[in-house]
């Protein structure tokens, strides 16, 4: 009899009990994984952005998690799982020499995740779109954000498990389908354009029908943040630091000068060379003892390894990249006394403040993909020169952006060349313009001052964290959008009983020869190359198109996606087996037909325009390599004439 009431008393107790979940609804929110170069800590404008996005997502309380996920192999963290503080990121550190954080620096908002296996077996600085599925899966991330350059991503399979959204500088203002960064940007699911030119650049060529089951990758613009107070802030603190480093005859009548920026590769895609030449010529122009002087402050490629190294002095062997600058000055003509080199990783504040004291901000590169250097100047009121080219002629708003007269090819980027004669034509300018507010010339001096009101409202509106923010929380939601299509059509194909044919569907693209011309006009977007050897080196090859397409879309199947380099075995006209390995090279045999992601033979393409050069290196350079079954490749043998007369 009890044990009836007991057993009544509960049933009524589960009766007007709610359950647990209706008291206490399911988080719905997303995690995200922001990725830079190294932590948010370690020097470089990328790292301080994407530090800043992460501070307005969590402001936001949009986002359950918001974790954080170096590219460089080195800082990598070597064991999966999630590190909530900086002395847990420090203990699992591969190197364990990196700089920590300051200590007034907000950290609690993010949590750092761990390396996988796939990810540290691939021993690459750059991150890739396998890697990113593996990540999502381990760590239940809803969305990445990648503030990279497209060179540093590898789109090895086409379906990745979490929405993609790629916060893109872009270097060049022609883009094609024949170049990598294309089949990096189609594999994105949302790219944040740093510039209004580069949305325009994408967006002409990411079609419904080049894009990943026809689902085109979402482009808008999203630039880069300018806190102009704190900008101010620190140009203050900073102004008893470059009073000691600028020479004691300078004062503020000097038409100081100021060239910023990193100068560690060789192409000078930051324009010293030119920048320099003009100022000599202008320098040259004027009287000896006109009152003017240059200070260059320059960030050496051997610098920016002393953050991942506890800012150790870089060894003796560690030779410097970049333009050689005291030769360029020499050569240029302008005298020691003249100018000042300074080779030093400053503070923020010291940075600034430098950016400040200046007359005027020269900044003339080659292309840029968004130009915080020149954009940071005219937020603390200095004018700029730049080039009319990429994001400069976007983003030059207080100065001049000098239209470049002719362009460096480099690989398939277009690099403007700075005009030197133009350059020296707007320093006399603003010379001029110096000297007229020296003399309170008033329309001049009113001049300037509009001038420097327009810039800074342009920037605290169009630059402030909270566009800037806005705009990436609207990016995320249409990368989220995107990849639900994208998964959509994966599923859908995933159902397909049989692969499509090939005269009709073909998922390869064929290309013969043995020098491979490059075609930045073509139009043919398939996922896979099939690279043949031209017809004198394997004569009368016969190949079954039909079941290498049934392969090849075999491997465009999520499990074996990221396979990029297949081998066609080829049997000669005696039915032996052609072997794989070049019995003289002891190499791989580089005359048989081979089977190349698109992506990954446009990125060797680069590297050479031999047919067999571009097998080996695609070979050398991956670990993702298959061999079909034999019978795909038959070298047919032809009965001679006295034969067929038997």
């Amino acid at each position: 009899m009890n044990k009836t009431i007991l057993l009544t008393i509960i049933a009524v107790f589960l009766l007007i009990t709610p359950p647990v979940m209706a008291q206490k609804e399911k988080d719905e929110r997303k995690n995200v994984c922001l990725i830079a170069a190294s932590y948010p800590w370690i020097f470089g404008p990328y790292q301080a952005q994407m530090y800043g996005l992460s501070k307005y997502l969590d402001s936001t309380n949009d986002y359950k998690n918001i974790f954080w996920h170096p590219r460089i192999h080195s800082l990598k963290l070597t064991n999966k799982g999630v590190y909530k503080t900086w002395d847990d990121v420090r203990k699992g550190l591969l190197p364990k020499e990196t700089l920590p954080p300051p200590d007034d620096m907000e950290l609690d908002h993010l949590k750092f995740v761990g390396s996988l296996s796939v990810d540290m077996n691939q021993k690459s600085n750059m991150i890739s779109a396998s890697t990113l599925s593996a990540l999502a899966k381990e760590y239940d991330i809803d969305v990445f954000i990648l503030l990279l350059d497209s060179v540093n991503y590898l789109p090895d399979v086409e379906f990745v498990d979490a929405a993609v959204v790629a916060w893109l500088p872009l270097h060049t203002e022609r883009l094609h389908i024949g170049m990598h960064d294309f089949w990096t940007m189609r594999n994105y699911h949302a790219i944040a354009a740093l510039a209004p030119f580069a949305k325009e650049s994408i967006q002409n060529v990411m079609t419904a029908e080049n894009a990943i089951g026809g689902v085109p990758t979402s482009v808008e613009y999203v630039p880069h943040f300018i806190n102009r107070s704190l900008l101010e802030d620190w140009a203050s603190n900073g102004r008893a630091k470059v009073q000691s480093l600028i020479p004691s005859h300078i004062d503020y009548s000097t038409f100081f000068v100021l060239m910023q920026g990193g100068n560690y590769d060789d192409l000078d895609r930051k324009g010293w060379n030119e920048a320099i030449q003009a100022y000599g010529i202008f320098r040259q122009s004027l009287p000896v003892s006109a009152n003017v002087h240059l200070y260059i402050h320059a960030m050496e490629s051997y610098l920016v390894e002393q953050d991942a190294n506890a800012g150790a002095e870089a060894p003796a062997a560690v030779l410097p990249a970049g333009v050689k600058l005291s030769y360029r000055l020499s050569l240029s003509g302008v005298k020691e006394h003249e100018y000042t080199l300074d080779m030093t990783q400053h503070q923020p504040s010291t940075v600034a403040a430098l950016k400040q004291r200046s007359s005027l901000c020269l900044h003339t590169s080659k292309a840029e993909g968004f130009g915080l250097n020149s954009v940071e100047c005219q937020a603390l009121g200095k004018p700029v020169i730049t080039t009319n080219y990429t994001a400069m002629k976007d983003f030059t708003k207080l100065g001049t952006a000098v239209h470049p007269d002719q362009f460096q090819f480099y690989d398939h980027y277009d690099l403007a060349i700075p005009p030197v004669k133009k350059i020296v034509s707007a320093l006399q300018h603003y010379y001029q313009q110096h000297l007229d507010i020296l003399q309170k010339n008033d329309k001049i001096k009113k001049q300037r001052q509009d001038e420097v009101q327009e810039a800074r409202e342009w920037i605290d509106t169009e630059l402030s964290i909270q566009n800037v923010g806005s705009l990436m929380d609207d990016v995320i939601q249409k990368a989220i959008s995107v990849h639900a299509e994208r998964r959509e059509y994966y599923q859908t194909q995933q159902k397909l009983s049989k692969p499509p044919q090939y005269e009709t569907h073909p998922v390869y693209q064929i290309i013969q020869g043995e020098i491979i011309n490059a075609d930045i006009n073509h139009q043919i977007v398939k996922p896979w190359i099939l690279l043949v050897p031209d017809q004198n080196v394997l004569k009368n090859l016969n190949l079954d198109y039909q079941k290498i397409q049934n392969y090849a879309w075999g491997m465009m199947n999520q499990d074996n996606s990221n396979v990029d380099v297949v081998c066609i075995p080829t049997l000669d006209q005696y039915k032996q087996i052609i072997p794989v390995v070049d019995i003289k090279t002891r190499g791989p045999n580089t005359n048989l037909p081979y089977l190349l992601k698109a992506h990954w033979f446009h990125k060797m393409r680069l590297m050479s325009h031999r047919r067999k050069s571009i097998v080996w290196q695609s070979l050398m350079l991956t670990q993702q390599v298959k061999q079909l079954p034999e019978g795909l490749s038959v070298i047919e043998r032809k009965s001679s004439s006295a034969s067929q007369e038997l």
